[in-house]
Protein backbone atom coordinates (compact mmCIF):
# COMPACT_ATOMS: atom_id res chain seq x y z
CA UNK A 1 0.00 0.00 0.00
CA UNK A 2 1.26 3.36 -1.07
CA UNK A 3 0.50 7.05 0.75
CA UNK A 4 1.31 9.95 -1.28
CA UNK A 5 2.09 13.32 0.36
CA UNK A 6 1.64 16.30 -0.73
CA UNK A 7 3.13 19.55 0.42
CA UNK A 8 -0.36 21.26 0.13
CA UNK A 9 -0.79 19.21 2.80
CA UNK A 10 1.09 20.18 5.13
CA UNK A 11 0.21 23.81 7.15
CA UNK A 12 3.71 24.12 8.86
CA UNK A 13 5.49 23.41 5.67
CA UNK A 14 3.17 25.78 3.59
CA UNK A 15 3.71 28.55 6.00
CA UNK A 16 7.98 27.88 5.85
CA UNK A 17 7.32 27.95 2.08
CA UNK A 18 5.46 31.24 2.17
CA UNK A 19 7.69 33.34 4.94
CA UNK A 20 10.77 32.14 2.27
CA UNK A 21 9.24 32.00 -1.12
CA UNK A 22 11.32 35.14 -2.94
CA UNK A 23 9.68 37.62 -5.45
CA UNK A 24 12.03 37.96 -8.43
CA UNK A 25 10.62 40.15 -11.17
CA UNK A 26 12.63 38.75 -13.54
CA UNK A 27 11.38 35.13 -12.98
CA UNK A 28 7.96 35.83 -12.05
CA UNK A 29 6.88 31.80 -13.33
CA UNK A 30 8.51 30.77 -9.92
CA UNK A 31 6.56 33.11 -7.83
CA UNK A 32 3.69 31.98 -9.75
CA UNK A 33 4.39 28.43 -8.36
CA UNK A 34 2.99 29.15 -5.03
CA UNK A 35 -0.23 29.26 -6.69
CA UNK A 36 -0.74 26.96 -9.14
CA UNK A 37 1.54 24.43 -10.80
CA UNK A 38 0.43 22.31 -13.87
CA UNK A 39 0.91 18.10 -13.25
CA UNK A 40 1.94 15.91 -15.19
CA UNK A 41 -1.00 14.93 -16.95
CA UNK A 42 -0.94 18.61 -17.95
CA UNK A 43 -4.33 19.30 -15.80
CA UNK A 44 -4.05 22.73 -13.74
CA UNK A 45 -3.76 22.69 -9.89
CA UNK A 46 -5.00 25.66 -8.46
CA UNK A 47 -2.45 25.90 -4.94
CA UNK A 48 -5.66 26.58 -2.75
CA UNK A 49 -3.95 25.77 0.64
CA UNK A 50 -1.37 28.44 0.34
CA UNK A 51 -3.60 31.50 0.99
CA UNK A 52 -3.99 29.96 4.50
CA UNK A 53 -0.42 30.20 4.75
CA UNK A 54 -0.11 33.46 3.21
CA UNK A 55 -2.73 35.02 5.68
CA UNK A 56 -0.96 33.87 8.83
CA UNK A 57 2.25 34.80 7.76
CA UNK A 58 1.71 38.03 6.49
CA UNK A 59 1.39 41.07 8.35
CA UNK A 60 3.19 44.39 7.04
CA UNK A 61 2.88 46.11 10.64
CA UNK A 62 5.23 43.92 11.83
CA UNK A 63 7.56 43.75 8.74
CA UNK A 64 6.88 39.70 8.15
CA UNK A 65 6.05 39.90 4.16
CA UNK A 66 5.76 43.80 3.63
CA UNK A 67 6.33 43.78 0.05
CA UNK A 68 3.99 40.31 -0.31
CA UNK A 69 0.75 42.11 -1.59
CA UNK A 70 3.07 44.71 -3.93
CA UNK A 71 4.34 41.49 -5.58
CA UNK A 72 1.22 39.76 -5.95
CA UNK A 73 0.26 43.02 -7.70
CA UNK A 74 3.39 42.69 -10.39
CA UNK A 75 2.54 38.83 -10.72
CA UNK A 76 -0.93 39.80 -11.87
CA UNK A 77 -0.03 42.43 -14.08
CA UNK A 78 1.81 39.77 -15.68
CA UNK A 79 -0.12 36.68 -15.60
CA UNK A 80 -3.32 37.99 -16.56
CA UNK A 81 -1.87 40.19 -19.35
CA UNK A 82 -3.09 37.48 -22.03
CA UNK A 83 -2.34 39.30 -25.05
CA UNK A 84 1.54 40.35 -23.83
CA UNK A 85 2.48 36.97 -21.95
CA UNK A 86 1.41 33.85 -23.69
CA UNK A 87 1.36 31.13 -21.13
CA UNK A 88 1.78 27.83 -23.22
CA UNK A 89 -0.89 25.19 -22.17
CA UNK A 90 -3.11 27.41 -20.12
CA UNK A 91 -6.61 28.23 -21.59
CA UNK A 92 -8.06 31.42 -20.95
CA UNK A 93 -10.23 29.75 -19.01
CA UNK A 94 -7.80 28.24 -16.56
CA UNK A 95 -5.87 31.72 -16.51
CA UNK A 96 -9.13 33.50 -15.19
CA UNK A 97 -9.76 31.12 -12.72
CA UNK A 98 -6.22 31.02 -11.23
CA UNK A 99 -5.75 34.69 -11.56
CA UNK A 100 -9.40 35.39 -9.79
CA UNK A 101 -7.76 33.36 -6.70
CA UNK A 102 -5.25 34.98 -6.29
CA UNK A 103 -6.98 38.95 -6.22
CA UNK A 104 -9.58 37.41 -4.49
CA UNK A 105 -6.97 36.79 -1.56
CA UNK A 106 -4.86 39.84 -1.99
CA UNK A 107 -8.59 42.00 -2.25
CA UNK A 108 -9.59 41.09 1.57
CA UNK A 109 -6.80 43.15 3.19
CA UNK A 110 -8.88 46.37 0.93
CA UNK A 111 -11.77 45.50 3.25
CA UNK A 112 -9.71 44.86 6.60
CA UNK A 113 -9.71 47.79 8.71
CA UNK A 114 -6.00 46.48 9.58
CA UNK A 115 -4.37 47.14 6.77
CA UNK A 116 -6.53 49.24 4.16
CA UNK A 117 -4.14 47.90 1.28
CA UNK A 118 -4.58 50.33 -1.43
CA UNK A 119 -3.45 48.15 -4.20
CA UNK A 120 -6.83 48.11 -6.34
CA UNK A 121 -6.69 43.88 -7.03
CA UNK A 122 -10.32 43.53 -8.00
CA UNK A 123 -9.80 46.77 -10.32
CA UNK A 124 -6.73 45.35 -11.61
CA UNK A 125 -8.32 42.21 -12.70
CA UNK A 126 -11.50 44.05 -14.11
CA UNK A 127 -8.95 45.94 -16.51
CA UNK A 128 -7.45 42.82 -17.67
CA UNK A 129 -10.37 40.84 -18.37
CA UNK A 130 -12.09 44.21 -20.20
CA UNK A 131 -15.37 44.06 -17.68
CA UNK A 132 -16.13 40.76 -18.69
CA UNK A 133 -17.75 38.42 -16.26
CA UNK A 134 -18.62 35.73 -18.84
CA UNK A 135 -15.86 33.21 -17.77
CA UNK A 136 -16.21 34.57 -13.59
CA UNK A 137 -20.31 34.04 -14.15
CA UNK A 138 -20.20 30.48 -15.30
CA UNK A 139 -18.04 29.52 -13.04
CA UNK A 140 -20.29 31.63 -10.10
CA UNK A 141 -18.00 33.33 -9.06
CA UNK A 142 -15.57 30.26 -8.23
CA UNK A 143 -17.59 30.06 -4.87
CA UNK A 144 -15.64 32.32 -3.60
CA UNK A 145 -17.91 34.50 -0.92
CA UNK A 146 -17.90 37.95 -1.83
CA UNK A 147 -15.89 37.76 -5.04
CA UNK A 148 -19.64 39.06 -6.80
CA UNK A 149 -19.86 41.93 -4.10
CA UNK A 150 -16.08 43.05 -4.39
CA UNK A 151 -15.84 42.58 -8.53
CA UNK A 152 -18.93 45.09 -8.47
CA UNK A 153 -17.30 47.64 -6.11
CA UNK A 154 -14.07 48.02 -8.04
CA UNK A 155 -15.51 49.56 -10.88
CA UNK A 156 -13.31 52.97 -9.78
CA UNK A 157 -10.35 50.90 -8.88
CA UNK A 158 -10.77 49.33 -12.49
CA UNK A 159 -10.59 53.15 -14.15
CA UNK A 160 -8.05 54.40 -12.05
CA UNK A 161 -5.84 51.90 -12.86
CA UNK A 162 -6.38 51.70 -16.53
CA UNK A 163 -5.65 55.73 -16.02
CA UNK A 164 -2.98 56.60 -13.96
CA UNK A 165 -1.08 52.95 -13.53
CA UNK A 166 -1.25 52.15 -17.44
CA UNK A 167 -1.92 54.98 -19.21
CA UNK A 168 -0.25 57.14 -17.15
CA UNK A 169 -2.68 59.80 -18.16
CA UNK A 170 -2.72 60.96 -14.42
CA UNK A 171 -0.37 63.80 -12.49
CA UNK A 172 0.33 67.10 -13.12
CA UNK A 173 -2.89 68.99 -15.22
CA UNK A 174 -4.82 65.64 -15.40
CA UNK A 175 -5.88 64.41 -11.87
CA UNK A 176 -6.63 61.38 -10.85
CA UNK A 177 -10.49 59.88 -11.15
CA UNK A 178 -13.07 61.23 -8.75
CA UNK A 179 -14.61 58.04 -7.18
CA UNK A 180 -17.56 60.48 -7.13
CA UNK A 181 -20.41 58.61 -8.92
CA UNK A 182 -19.01 54.62 -8.54
CA UNK A 183 -20.23 51.85 -6.74
CA UNK A 184 -18.47 52.06 -3.44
Amino acid sequence: MYKTYGYSDDAELLKWIAKRTKFDKNNLEEFGKLFWTKQCDGTIKNQLAIYKALHSVYNPDKNIQPLLLDNIQEYIDYFADFEKNKIEGLSASERTKIAAHIVYFAEQYKYDSNYKSQNKMMGRLRYWLGNDLKIIWQNNFYNLPKFKEWWERAEYDMVYVQECEYEGTCGGDNPTPSPAGYKQ
